[in-house]
């Protein structure tokens, strides 16, 4: 899949580019993989991501632009952490959709730009599974979901909600799964600045496959990303690790 950065120039998932000497520029423009192995060419570990980072070097502002369905809870968190320890100020931009464990990391900024077409989308952790589990299995399966949750993505969201906003009011939003437009952003989140202006989301959001397994996906984005078929060359080995492996959204 190709995305492109502002100057209409390709990036891969996650780029990183050195604006100026104090300016570094981030862009998130795919889903999040976990573990160390790379199963494609573009995409960037936890590993990578701190790499890639250190390599920007003692810059004072960090541009990040976000546009992404989601993917490891594990390897996000870890990535919002490494960002919430960098002392530069964050700005994040969310150019069309920050969904799933895009939406925790894009809580690293200081400033949080929206575009008119802005979309984020905050749920209840999930796990894709494949196999035969008793009921013990999936109790405890349940209390690590739960545990993710209160532990990891929620703090996330506490550290920017607005005053009159409550724990309660965001693990209703988090059951829902709910798909907030930049209005509704900007009426939950803190330090959110509006911009007049808005980004494609037909363009960013076409070879997002991921978001048909979400459940409240807007028909919107569904009749986009199912306009383009789902290529059948699929490497055998990919295709088993998607098979086996017990993943968190």
């Amino acid at each position: 899949m190709n995305f492109y950065d502002k100057e209409n120039k390709k990036v891969g998932y996650i780029e990183f580019k050195n604006f100026s000497k104090d300016i570094g520029e981030i862009y998130i423009y795919g889903q999040i993989v976990s573990g160390s192995e790379k199963w494609e060419d573009d995409d960037v570990t936890v590993l990578d991501f701190k790499k890639k980072l250190d390599d920007l070097g003692d810059v004072k502002t960090l541009n990040i632009y976000i546009n992404s369905p989601g993917g490891s809870v594990t390897a996000g968190v870890n990535i919002l952490n490494i960002l919430n320890r960098h002392k530069a100020i964050k700005n994040v931009y969310i150019d069309a959709l920050a969904a799933s464990i895009a939406s925790v990391i894009s809580m690293c900024y200081d400033n949080l730009y929206l575009y008119t077409t802005s979309t984020l989308m905050i749920h209840e952790a999930m796990m894709f599974m494949f196999g035969s589990y008793n009921k013990s299995q999936l109790a405890e399966i349940m209390d690590n979901l739960d545990r993710i949750e209160n532990s990891m993505i929620i703090p996330a969201y506490m550290s920017k909600l607005k005053d009159n906003i409550t724990e309660d009011d965001i693990k209703d939003m988090m059951k829902k799964e709910s798909w907030l437009g930049a209005k509704e952003i900007q009426q939950y989140f803190k330090d959110v600045i509006l911009l007049n202006e808005s980004k494609d989301i037909a363009a960013c959001c076409k070879d997002f496959d991921i978001l048909n397994k979400y459940h409240n996906t807007p028909h919107t984005i569904k009749s986009i990303i199912n306009k383009t078929p789902v290529s059948s060359n699929i490497d055998h080995l990919k295709a088993q690790k998607i098979k086996l492996e017990l993943q968190l959204y």
